[in-house]
């Protein structure tokens, strides 16, 4: 499409957007509740297309970034894509940052799409709501900051004066430095 002309390109998206949101609509509570693959392993196809909705939503700020033109972090596509990034923190900690048992973990969130996400490590690392206490790290960040840095977008350094480190600072430098788990 490189030779298209940019009018032709627009009416190309519009069509094959249509085209693809009469199919989804068209799909059953059963289609939907369907095992299958996922970029994540195996799950449903409603978690599949919650990845999709994730990897559109990061592409478009990516484009957003690039034109100088901020936005799109708040609304239902920004609720799906942060509520996957959530689910993914598990893993990112024990195995991407690799933090020691025992250890837990908040991301708070903040902008339109202000969140908390609580993780603990014990035999393996979980979301929870909420501790008995204060956890061992706490990193305040925007959640457009979080996206970026859990999508390798840009290098910890660049962003890491956005992010607040409160508790032990060491570990939650670890975890910035290691946040990124797309592909």
């Amino acid at each position: 499409m490189r030779n298209d002309a940019p009018a032709a390109v627009l009416q190309r998206l519009r069509e094959v957007t249509a085209e693809r949101r009469r199919e989804l609509e068209a799909l059953n509570a059963e289609r939907w509740a369907s095992e299958g693959f996922t970029p994540a392993g195996q799950d449903t196809y409603g978690r599949f297309m919650r990845i999709r909705v994730f990897d559109c939503w990061l592409h478009e700020q990516d484009i957003r970034d690039a034109v100088g033109r901020p936005g799109g972090e708040a609304g239902p596509a920004a609720e799906l894509a942060l509520e996957e990034m959530s689910v993914s923190m598990p893993y990112v900690l024990a195995n991407r940052a690799r933090v020691p048992a025992g250890s837990t973990v908040r991301f708070e969130l903040t902008g339109p799409a202000a969140r908390t996400i609580d993780v603990a490590v014990a035999d393996r690392a979980r979301l929870v709501d909420g501790f008995d206490g204060e956890p061992t790290v706490t990193l305040t960040m925007p959640a457009g900051v979080f996206a970026r840095l859990g999508g390798g977008r840009v290098e910890p350094v660049v962003l890491g004066d956005e992010v607040r480190l409160d508790g032990d600072d060491a570990l939650g430098e670890r975890i910035v430095a290691n946040l990124v788990y797309t592909i």
